[in-house]
């Protein structure tokens, strides 16, 4: 962190929590919403408290009739830790999941520094604000049950700065705590799983990580795995969930050569809106995103853009521009 000092450092801090306020305090004031009634409203479990933690990491994270599915024990406990102390209370999920994301877009801010020292601290700080302010992020933070995205991606910010901390310094207490907080983030929400690639392509790209190490990084993930999938495998109710026709109308009836021109068309409409985030709803399901086939322009525009778009990566590779990184750090995250 060589190319900014502490003063402006805690300067860029406090500016980051004051302009997250200003654009998200507002959400304080709501109430629950839509899958928050599954995971916290009416939630008998959440509502047993600091007790009720144990039942938390032996069940699947939303429980009843009408759904019992997918395994996030950490965010569900906080819910629980949460209840203990303020009851019910809307108002205090609401903060505490800004407060979170100040804390996230910190420490993002603090890695990007450690990483990017070779450039001016205002290149990071502008990533961190643009992080911070992308309107495609609001979800997240607005949403209460959608504290499980804010969770994981601290434990893969975590992890990764760990294994980087590993390449700097050889020492192996720092992959202990690097496959811990990978635990954490997949224990939050198992997408996080798409840092398993990403970590090893940082260590190469930012500092030129020998492939011993490397390999030695990824055997580490094995314990964390391990974890989750024999925690996951022993719960005391039932995981199955129907998937309903419209909620994914692909799930059921069709083959991959249906899926995939859909898969590229998605890759589309997510980077439309990272780019130009609009229209924003609150829920990208039903009727939201066209299905198309093979027939779609669309579709082949995107295969061409990918073609051309890997043809500069392998050009190069080697030389490691800046913008390799995030290209591929986008295509690698939004694989699953």
């Amino acid at each position: 962190m060589s190319n900014i000092d502490k003063k402006t450092f805690r300067r860029c801090i406090l500016f980051f929590f004051i302009l997250t306020f200003i654009i998200y305090g507002r959400s304080i004031r709501n109430d629950y919403a839509m899958d928050d009634e599954f995971v916290i409203h009416n939630n008998q479990q959440v509502h047993g408290g600091i007790k009720a933690i144990p039942a938390i990491f032996r069940t699947t994270y939303a429980i009843g009739n009408k759904a019992s599915y997918e395994y996030r024990p950490l965010v569900k406990a906080t819910y629980a830790l949460e209840y203990q102390f303020f009851g019910e209370n809307p108002h205090v999920s609401h903060f505490i999941n800004i407060l979170l994301y100040c804390l996230l877009v910190s420490f993002l801010f603090y890695l990007l520094l450690r990483i990017l020292y070779n450039y001016h601290y205002l290149f990071s700080f502008g990533i961190a604000l643009l992080f911070l302010a992308h309107p495609l992020h609001s979800e997240v933070i607005m949403s209460i049950k959608n504290r499980d995205v804010l969770l994981s991606f601290f434990g893969c910010l975590f992890s990764l700065f760990f294994y980087l901390r590993y390449a700097d310094t050889n020492q192996l207490s720092n992959i202990f705590f690097g496959s811990f907080f990978l635990l954490f983030a997949i224990m939050s929400k198992k997408d996080s799983i798409t840092f398993m690639a990403v970590i090893p392509f940082s260590m190469w790209f930012f500092k030129e990580t020998n492939w011993k190490k490397i390999v030695l990084v990824i055997v580490s993930y094995l314990p964390a795995l391990f974890t989750f999938r024999m925690a996951a495998s022993h719960l005391t109710n039932s995981k199955i969930r129907t998937v309903l026709e419209w909620e994914n109308p692909l799930f059921q009836h069709t083959t991959m050569l249906h899926r995939i021109p859909q898969g590229f068309y998605s890759f589309y409409f997510y980077l439309k809106m990272f780019v130009l985030p609009y229209p924003l709803v609150s829920y990208y399901g039903f009727n939201q995103v066209p299905l198309v086939g093979w027939d779609n322009p669309v579709v082949w525009i995107v295969i061409l853009l990918l073609i051309v778009t890997g043809y500069y990566v392998v050009k190069n590779f080697k030389s490691k521009p800046i913008w390799l990184y995030g290209v591929l750090y986008f295509i690698i995250t939004i694989s699953m």
